[in-house]
């Protein structure tokens, strides 16, 4: 095997202590866990090159990492290591069964970022420890059922949620199927396999879901794991309007969470026989501040926004709050939630893009969750045959929906916090910082 380049594997497990605020399906601080399903943990890929340069690439179990958790970890690894910042990419997996670290509520959840914080590092140190020579092979296949855009066209001609009476037929879009697989040969260590897929892990975090877990993502790994006898890291695409259901009759992916693991875990091992070697060379690293424009249209509707999400806060009668919202025009409280953070926001908004290539490999980085869309221009317009597109990495600035979206209108619209336009300008961005690694 070459020696050019060397990589370790390393994983901790970041589980709270005691229940806590779920993260996701729009409930706040009124879902408290109540237990355990599986095990979240924070997974660290260190990728060394020939002349001595490291990325880390670490995934955590969690719903969102804020910029300054993000920072936070940053430092006590490069003060650590040696490792400069920007060569560390924190990314999150986005269970909706994980500690909820984005919203207000009556429990504190700074005792949990605070433990997180200490203990990602870890995973990172392992990692560097575990590094032995390497070689990269990848595949790309399509999965066309396996996900799906969760934008309905109904039967009377409008877009929104099913219902029995105005049932779904058909999807707004079609979505991005691509799944990529790498598959890493070690001397003298097992192999790893790295995932990069895009759709909501929403499996177990339901209206009244109350486990802890990393959803389809704890399935696919627990899966490939044993069967594969190798290591697994799982790093989401840009999926922020995807779901792995859809609501068409006949159209589900899988029955459940276990279910859903299997087949994706046995989509990956069908590549197994069809990877290709990368060719490698040394890292380049390009990073950029986009000065994203935030919409400050709804400014003037603070007061009563203000009202209505305190009453949600207040946990007193969440029925009530979101009658109350509709009757004020809001689809829900977080809408209103969102006109509060856009009134607090300055202008622009700078956001940290990154771009890495090794090779014929490369990454690009996105701090929110980036519809499928987006994710795709940068992959189809990438100079780098084998790119992957991480979303929800080094920060969370919610959804950024497309122009299309804006047109049809729906829940990402709704919540949103920059305008429209942003989503294609992202990508672009990063379309450009890719090329200029190429050469």
């Amino acid at each position: 095997m070459s020696r050019e380049i060397q990589v370790g594997f390393g994983r901790t497990d970041i589980m709270p202590v005691g229940n806590v605020e779920l993260g996701g399906m729009g409930n706040g601080p009124h879902r408290i866990s109540n237990n355990i399903r599986d095990t979240l943990y924070a997974t660290c890929l260190a990728i060394t090159d020939c002349q001595g340069e490291t990325l880390l690439l670490i995934t955590m179990d969690l719903l969102h990492a804020m910029e300054g958790m993000v920072a936070d970890m940053r430092e006590i690894i490069t003060r650590e290591t040696g490792i400069p910042g920007e060569h560390i990419m924190i990314a999150c997996t986005h269970t909706h069964a994980g500690p909820d670290i984005f919203n207000p509520g009556p429990q504190t959840v700074n005792d949990y970022i605070a433990h997180c914080v200490a203990k990602v590092p870890q995973a990172a140190y392992a990692a560097l420890e575990d590094r032995k020579p390497a070689r990269i092979f990848t595949a790309m296949k399509e999965l066309e059922r396996m996900n799906f855009v969760r934008h309905y066209w109904r039967e009377d001609g409008t877009c929104g949620a099913p219902t029995q009476a105005n049932p779904a037929v058909g999807h707004t879009t079609e979505a991005d199927h691509r799944m990529r697989l790498l598959q890493i040969k070690r001397e003298g260590g097992k192999d790893i396999l790295v995932m990069n897929w895009q759709a909501h892990p929403c499996f177990t975090g339901t209206l009244t879901g109350k486990d802890i877990s990393a959803d389809y993502i704890a399935s696919v790994r627990g899966y490939l794991e044993v069967v594969g006898n190798c290591h697994f890291a799982f790093f989401q695409g840009a999926g922020g309007n995807l779901t792995t259901r859809s609501k068409i009759a006949g159209e589900a992916a899988a029955s459940d969470m276990e279910d859903y693991g299997r087949r994706l875990g046995n989509e990956a091992l069908s590549l197994l026989e069809n990877m290709r070697e990368v060719e490698t060379a040394p890292l380049q690293f390009v990073r950029r501040q986009y000065a994203c424009p935030v919409d400050h249209s709804t400014d003037c509707k603070a007061d009563e926004a203000r009202e209505l999400w305190n009453h949600w806060l207040s946990g007193v009668d969440i029925n009530e709050s979101r009658r109350l919202a509709k009757e004020k025009g809001y689809n829900s409280p977080y809408q209103a939630r969102a006109v509060l953070e856009r009134l607090a926001k300055p202008p622009v908004q700078p956001l940290e893009l990154n771009a890495v290539r090794m090779g014929e490999l490369a990454f690009a980085t996105a701090p929110c969750e980036m519809f499928d869309t987006c994710g795709a221009y940068v992959k189809d317009n990438s100079p780098f045959p084998a790119t992957m597109m991480l979303a929800y990495c080094n920060g969370a600035y919610g959804y950024f929906p497309t122009k299309r979206a804006f047109e049809y209108g729906c829940y990402e619209v709704d919540t949103r916090k920059y305008a429209e336009g942003s989503a294609e300008q992202m990508a672009e961005n990063l379309v450009e910082m890719l090329g200029e690694m190429k050469g």
